[in-house]
C-alpha cells in the first residue's frame, strides 16, 4: 500500500514538475550569466592590483618604497605592479647615487684651486665658487659678486661669441691689473656651461 501511494505521489510530481518546469536558458542568457561571473572576477584582481598600487605609491611619496613590502596578486597584472614597483625602487637608488655624486663634485668645487661657475643653458649661475667671485671682482668693475655680469662685459665678448658659435670648447687668456686669467669655457650636452 505504501509503495503505491509512494508511486502515484512520485508520477503527480513528475507530471507537475514537466507541467511547470521552466523553459531552459536560452544561449544568450547562459553566456550572459557567465561573463557576469567572468567580470566580476576580473574586476576583484583588478581592484586587488589598483589597492596594492595605491599603497606602492604612497609609500613612495613618504619615501618608503624601497622599505614597504608589496604582495601583488600572483597574476598578470601583479607582474606588472612587480615590474613598476622594481623599476621605481631601481630609478630611486639611481637617484640617491647622483646626489651622493654631485655632493662630491660640489665639495671638489669648493676645494678647487680655480674659480669655476656652472651655468644653465638660459644663462642663470647654477653653482660657483669663492674664486670665481674673487676673480670676476678684479676682472669686472663693480661686479660685486654677480657672476651673470660676464655677459655684459666688453671684456668678456669672445667668451659670449663662443656661446653661439656651436662649438663645444673654448680657452683664451685676459690680463687685468697685472694678473694673467686663464678663461676657459666648456658646453655640455644639455646647453648649460662652465
Amino acid at each position: 500500500l505504501l509503495s503505491s501511494y509512494v508511486q502515484s505521489h512520485f508520477i503527480l510530481f513528475f507530471v507537475v514538475c514537466l507541467v511547470r518546469r521552466r523553459p531552459p536558458r536560452s544561449t544568450q542568457r547562459s553566456s550572459s550569466a557567465a561573463s557576469d561571473v567572468y567580470r566580476r572576477r576580473v574586476a576583484g584582481r583588478f581592484g586587488k592590483f589598483i589597492e596594492q598600487l595605491r599603497v606602492f605609491t604612497s609609500s613612495a611619496e613618504k619615501g618608503l618604497a624601497g622599505s614597504t613590502v608589496i604582495s601583488f596578486p600572483d597574476d598578470e597584472l601583479g607582474d606588472i605592479g612587480n615590474k613598476i614597483a622594481e623599476s621605481y625602487k631601481e630609478l630611486d637608488l639611481q637617484k640617491r647615487k647622483a646626489t651622493i655624486e654631485r655632493e662630491k663634485l660640489l665639495q671638489h668645487v669648493h676645494s678647487s684651486d680655480e674659480g669655476l661657475c656652472f651655468f644653465s643653458s638660459d644663462r642663470t649661475a647654477e653653482f660657483y665658487n669663492g674664486l670665481f667671485i674673487q676673480y670676476l671682482n678684479v676682472i669686472i668693475d663693480g661686479a660685486q659678486g654677480n657672476p651673470e655680469l660676464i655677459f655684459s662685459s666688453p671684456l668678456l665678448k669672445e667668451l659670449n661669441d663662443f656661446l653661439s658659435s656651436g662649438k663645444k670648447y673654448f680657452e683664451t687668456q685676459l690680463s687685468k691689473q697685472g694678473k694673467t686669467f686663464a678663461l676657459r669655457e666648456n658646453i655640455f650636452e644639455d646647453k648649460g656651461f662652465e
